[in-house]
């Protein structure tokens, strides 16, 4: 009987464990590119897609066990644009992060760059950012949250730039379709110019992205709590 109780009744601890699981806010990181889609190159053969899944890791570990994070991808393979925001949306995430690097033909273009949402009508970008200009089941889901999106990457670029890891980090508005579609605050971090020497050598070095981490990490936890007051 003792063994059938705890089975079926679990304990109060456990009840508990699972309720704070459960009542984390849902993280959503998304590691652009992978597989054949390599992304943008470095002048010293670094991979976009390389860079952008160490990133989204190294965020993982640094946010710990306050939120519920999730990878859209945890490997070196292909995800459609779909799919990428369906995990956000089918889990209903509180924000979904996709991270990317910058590319330019000019070798010194730097810089970071937040996207967040806006509607152009009549327009769709399909530059580096590879957003297909066919309609789409969630098409306009995000118009809802484009004030809350538009926080989501303010507080993540003073965070940025209080940290001085790039004092000329800029907010870019765009009709991104992979940020169109998720049905939560949504933005789209390019985190520096692989194209640029400079900032290729930074993207290998550790202590460079740990700094860049911990500034986003920072953003994200001004955010949640400036929109829990509200």
């Amino acid at each position: 009987m003792l063994i059938l109780a705890l089975i079926f009744f679990p304990s109060t601890q456990a009840k508990a464990a699972k309720e704070i699981f459960f009542n984390k806010k849902i993280i959503i990181l998304d590691p652009g590119h992978g597989g054949y889609d390599t992304g943008a190159k470095g002048p010293g053969k670094t991979m976009e897609k390389d860079i952008t899944l160490k990133l989204a890791q190294m965020i993982k570990k640094k946010l710990g066990n306050k939120y519920r994070t999730i990878l859209t991808r945890t490997d070196d393979y292909k995800l459609d644009l779909n799919s990428r925001t369906a995990v956000a949306n089918h889990l209903k995430a509180d924000i979904f992060i996709s991270i990317h690097t910058g590319s330019s033909f000019l070798h010194k273009a730097a810089g970071i760059n937040i996207f967040y949402f806006k509607e152009l009508i009549g327009q769709r970008l399909s530059d580096d950012l590879h957003f297909p200009p066919a309609d789409d089941i969630w098409s306009s889901l995000q118009i809802r949250h484009i004030k809350a999106s538009s926080l989501l990457a303010e507080f993540i670029q003073k965070s940025i730039q209080e940290q001085k890891v790039d004092t000329n980090t800029r907010l870019q508005t765009a009709p991104v379709f992979l940020l169109e579609s998720a049905d939560m605050p949504a933005v789209l971090i390019e985190t520096g110019y692989i194209t640029n020497p400079v900032e290729e050598n930074k993207m290998n070095n550790i202590s460079e992205l740990q700094v860049l981490v911990g500034s986003i990490c920072a953003g994200i936890e001004k955010f949640f709590l400036e929109t829990s007051h509200r």
